[in-house]
Order: C-alpha cells, then sequence, then structure tokens
C-alpha cells in the first residue's frame, strides 16, 4: 500500500510542472506556397509546439512552442533539416500560461 501511495504522489508531481510558451519569428528561404504548406505541416510535429504561422510574403516562420519541450536553437535547426535557411529575427520576450 505505501510504495502504491508512493507511486501516486510520483504521478502527481508531473501534472504539477508548469507548462509556459515562447513565441518566435525567423526569417526563412521559402519561395512558394508548397514550402510554405511543408513548414507549417512539418514543425507542428516538432515537440512541444502548440503553433506555428507562416507569411510567405514577408518569408517569416512564427513558432508558439512550450518551453519545457523545446528551444529556439533546436528549431531553427528543425527548419534547416527541412531544406530551409532560418534565422531568429523577433525573440519574443512575452512568455504565457495556456489557458484551461
Amino acid at each position: 500500500m505505501l510504495s502504491l501511495g508512493l507511486i501516486g504522489s510520483l504521478f502527481g508531481q508531473d501534472e504539477k510542472i508548469e507548462k509556459t510558451f515562447k513565441t518566435v519569428t525567423f526569417t526563412c528561404n521559402m519561395h512558394c506556397q508548397s514550402c510554405q504548406e511543408k513548414i507549417e505541416h512539418n514543425m507542428a510535429f516538432e515537440k512541444g509546439v502548440k503553433a506555428v504561422t507562416t507569411d510567405l510574403d514577408e518569408q517569416k516562420v512564427r513558432i508558439t512552442y512550450r518551453t519545457d519541450k523545446n528551444s529556439d536553437e533546436k528549431l531553427k535547426k528543425a527548419l534547416k533539416d527541412l531544406g530551409y535557411e532560418a534565422e531568429i529575427v523577433t525573440d519574443e520576450p512575452k512568455v504565457e500560461k495556456p489557458q484551461e
């Protein structure tokens, strides 16, 4: 019984992890709508990513992600792995908690 209570306490601690989100904007060398769709589709599957928006005209990618699951540099690498050059243009200090 004691071990079951201890296990329950450990799992309960996981639920208390505070989730914070950050938004970062990259310039990205996407050239067409196909590039835009490829980035939106693939980046959505990166760990902790909550939202991905792209602007083809301005060649910008904006990503909101959980700070405990990912980082600006890892997202930049993921864009590079897709075949795009990316540079951080806005490192927005806004950190927010999700609405529950």
